[in-house]
């Protein structure tokens, strides 16, 4: 038997300057507590056209937050706290989750080894820009102490994830 229960919802909507003017994207992050994966996490997302039109309506394996749609509104990006395979999981260390208005797809970024991303700040800039906090791991100063300001240009990295 599964249970769901809804930890938060986010009308990304109300957020001025993550909002785009011709979408309306939700987000639900809901954890689950079912006998065989009694802390899984998924977030519900949809994501509608102002005239009610859906274009993206299915769940993610982590809960995501801090919903920014990039200048140019064809990528919305959001974070997840990370549980990368093969890593301890961590308050630092964020994975960051890309989707494609064109493609209607979720890709995952989650920094490299050398310089994983640390935070869920987010700046944008024209016309698909992000501008990340990461850590650069060969410095004698723990993560998230010592950040750096990381520039992706989100359509460039986007032809160099793979699918979810």
């Amino acid at each position: 038997m599964r249970i769901v229960i809804l930890v938060c919802l986010l009308p990304l909507s109300l957020l001025a300057s993550s909002g785009s003017p011709d979408m309306c994207p939700t987000v639900s992050c809901s954890q689950s507590r079912d006998k065989d994966n009694p802390s899984s996490r998924v977030s519900k997302v949809m994501i509608k056209e102002r005239s009610g039109k859906v274009l993206y309506d299915d769940y993610l394996t982590e809960c995501v937050d801090n919903p920014v749609w990039t200048k140019d509104e064809q990528f919305l990006i959001m974070f997840s706290s990370d549980s990368t395979p093969g890593h301890a999981k961590t308050p630092w260390r964020y994975s960051v989750y890309i989707f494609s208005r064109g493609d209607k797809q979720w890709r995952v970024f989650r920094g490299s080894e050398d310089t994983p991303i640390i935070s869920s700040d987010i700046w944008t800039q024209d016309p698909d820009s992000i501008i990340l906090i990461g850590h650069r791991m060969q410095s004698d100063i723990p993560p998230p102490d010592d950040p750096i300001l990381i520039r992706y240009k989100v359509g460039d990295l986007w032809k160099q994830l793979e699918n979810h």
